[in-house]
């Protein structure tokens, strides 16, 4: 229900669900389950706008991760600590943190992780000015192969590149944005079409 509840649920009851999955976690007392537990409440609290407290899980998440050397947990929590910091107004670390998830995600095998990292790293890069390198890393996580071409790496990914080829190419930078658009209108999620 993780994915459901946090694509499609309100912040409240996402908060509620995790809240009740880290309870369930710390009972069975395994690192990984603990640590996705954790990350997984970091997670809400960073959606509910909470981020001393998302900080605070992703912390406690980390040695439950890296004890329990499972590289795919890494890597996502990776991915959230670089989306954490970036709403926190940093831009170089969050870009480091999502080149670490990539390679992470590559290392376990995990191609829509693998997009979704390249596809992040790449609006980093543009937002640092690098368009010609956003543009390229933006074209490489669109051609990695992965189950669902409406989930936010292909989103991140076309609007990446329809930014930073408008001052060479606006009508390519056009096309890109209303297929990006029409993807997230396709999936029903709100806030991907507003961005």
């Amino acid at each position: 229900m993780r994915a459901y509840f946090a694509r499609r649920c309100g912040t409240t009851m996402l908060n509620g669900l995790f809240e009740r999955s880290l309870a369930a976690a710390q009972r069975l007392d395994d690192p990984l389950q603990l640590a996705q537990a954790h990350s997984d409440l970091g997670f809400a609290r960073y959606n509910a706008g909470r981020m001393a407290e998302a900080g605070a899980a992703y912390e406690a998440a980390a040695p439950l991760v890296l004890r329990a050397g499972d590289l795919r947990a890494e890597a996502e929590l990776t991915m959230r600590r670089g989306y954490l910091s970036w709403d926190q107004g940093h831009v170089e670390e969050p870009l480091g943190l999502f080149r670490l998830a990539g390679k992470l995600y590559a290392d376990a095998d995990c191609p829509m992780g693998t997009a979704h990292a390249t596809a992040c790293e790449a609006w980093a890069l543009l937002q640092l000015g690098h368009r010609d390198e956003a543009a390229q890393l933006a074209r490489t996580a669109l051609e990695i192969p992965h189950a669902d071409g409406t989930r936010p790496p292909t989103l991140t990914a076309l609007i990446t590149l329809g930014v930073a080829v408008a001052h060479e190419d606006p009508d390519a930078a056009v096309a890109h944005l209303h297929r990006a658009l029409a993807l997230a209108r396709e999936d029903g999620h709100k806030h991907n079409e507003a961005w």
